[in-house]
């Protein structure tokens, strides 16, 4: 191992191993757009989702960046308000709790 490549390690350690830094970008909501479109997001920030007009979300229109580096929740989707379900909730995601239990 070369120094210069010894010093880079040492500078940045193994971040694999010391826990997650950051959520990755969570995907792409056809017919909507996203709060903050970027490749990494904070441990805790917050992302909204909207659809465009004469649509509505299906799921949770909010994620959290929890500290295991997975979202909150899972992608919501727009759809006609005609295509929901009777059983269908708009924000139909359930507080996930990981990051509660993970204290």
């Amino acid at each position: 191992m070369t120094e210069e490549v010894a010093l880079s390690w040492q500078q940045y350690g193994c971040r694999c191993c010391a826990g997650a830094l950051a959520c990755t970008y969570p995907g792409t909501v056809f017919h909507g757009h996203i709060s903050a479109v970027r490749f990494y997001y904070k441990i805790g920030e917050n992302i909204t989702f909207e659809c465009d007009e004469g649509l509505v979300i299906k799921g949770a229109p909010m994620l959290r960046c929890q500290r295991s580096g997975q979202w909150s929740n899972a992608l919501p989707v727009c759809v006609k308000s005609s295509e929901l379900d009777a059983n269908d909730d708009l924000d139909d995601s359930e507080a996930d709790d990981t990051e509660k239990h993970e204290r």
